[in-house]
């Protein structure tokens, strides 16, 4: 494997461009909800918006740069959305009390 900027693989770049078209239809499919239809976002819906517009720039910029180390920066991020979005998850079907929130 090469750590080159200058040489990535299509398997690379390939899921580099899934990883940025997940971010960018998710941010705008979130601004439309909330924009467009009017659907006020609760709180945990703006902190889980908060790493999402984060990777679609950072990975878009990754794409652009053809930079595969971005996985040190985007992973943290994605992790940090997937944590959210499991406690909002649990908290939405009744297995954390509200109180905690």
């Amino acid at each position: 494997m090469s750590h080159d900027r200058g040489m990535v693989s299509s398997r690379q770049w390939g899921l580099l461009f899934v990883g940025w078209l997940l971010a960018v239809v998710s941010t705008v499919g979130s601004l439309f909800f909330s924009e467009v239809m009017d659907y006020v976002p609760c709180v945990l819906c703006w902190y889980q918006r908060i790493p999402m517009y984060a990777l679609a720039v950072i990975l878009g910029i990754a794409l652009v740069t053809q930079d595969v180390n971005v996985v040190k920066y985007a992973q943290p991020l994605a992790l940090i959305g997937v944590a959210l979005a499991a406690f909002h998850s649990l908290l939405y079907l009744g297995y954390v009390p509200k109180g905690i929130q």
